[in-house]
C-alpha cells in the first residue's frame, strides 16, 4: 500500500483508486486520502458480496503487496471476472500476471512505475479489452473448480502409483516428488 500512497502523494495517479479492506496501514491511508487532491478513496471493511460488486464495476485491480505471494486468491477472483491486475513484479504474482496480456507489472516499491503502468492502462482501451478477455480465458483454462478437480485427481493418481494416472500426469508435465508415484 505504501507504493500506492507514494504515487498519490506525488500526484501521479491518473484516476481515482478505491481501497477496500482493513489493516495496519489504515491510519497512513486515511491520512493520505484526506490530503487535498488525493485520488485515494478509502472504503474500509466491506463484506465479500460487496467486494465482488466493486470488482465487477472496477476498471482494474491493484495488488500492491511486496510479499512473495503463492497464487493470490484476489488475482484469481479478478481473472474470473475478466478484471486485469496491476501488480508489483514479485514472486509468483509476476508469473501469473502476464504483462500486457492479463495485466501490468511494475518494479516492487516503485511508485513512478506503478503510476506509469496505470497511465498506460488508461491510454490503451483496446489493449485493456484484450487483457479482460485474456484474464477470463486464463481463469477458465487454469482455475475453474472442474480444472482444479481434474488436476487434483491427476496428482493423487500419480502419487498413488496408478500407471494410468501416472501417464496422464506425465503428459501434464508432472514429475514424481521425493520418490512418490515411482511404483
Amino acid at each position: 500500500m505504501q507504493t500506492l500512497i507514494d504515487a498519490d502523494q506525488a500526484g501521479s495517479l491518473c484516476m481515482d483508486v478505491v481501497l477496500l479492506g482493513e489493516g495496519p496501514m489504515r491510519p497512513a491511508i486515511e491520512e493520505a486520502a484526506s490530503r487535498p487532491g488525493s485520488r485515494l478513496r478509502l472504503k474500509g471493511f466491506v463484506r465479500h458480496e460487496e467486494i465482488v460488486t466493486y470488482m465487477k464495476e472496477a476498471r482494474v485491480l491493484f495488488l500492491t503487496s511486496l510479499w512473495y505471494e503463492g497464487d493470490p486468491m484476489v488475482v484469481i477472483e479478478a481473472f474470473s471476472m475478466g478484471l486485469p491486475v496491476i501488480a508489483a513484479a514479485i514472486g509468483n504474482t509476476a508469473v501469473t500476471i502476464r504483462a500486457r496480456e492479463t495485466g501490468l507489472l511494475y518494479p516492487p516499491g516503485d511508485h513512478a512505475g506503478l503510476s506509469s503502468a496505470l497511465e498506460w492502462y488508461a491510454a490503451h482501451p483496446e489493449a485493456v479489452e484484450k487483457m479482460r478477455q485474456n484474464a477470463r480465458d486464463y481463469y477458465l483454462a487454469t482455475h475453474t473448480p472442474e480444472v482444479n478437480y481434474e488436476r487434483l485427481l491427476q496428482i493423487y493418481g500419480y502419487a498413488s502409483g496408478e500407471p494410468k494416472m501416472q501417464s496422464v500426469a506425465r503428459k501434464e508435465g508432472l514429475e514424481p516428488l521425493n520418490g512418490l508415484g515411482q511404483g
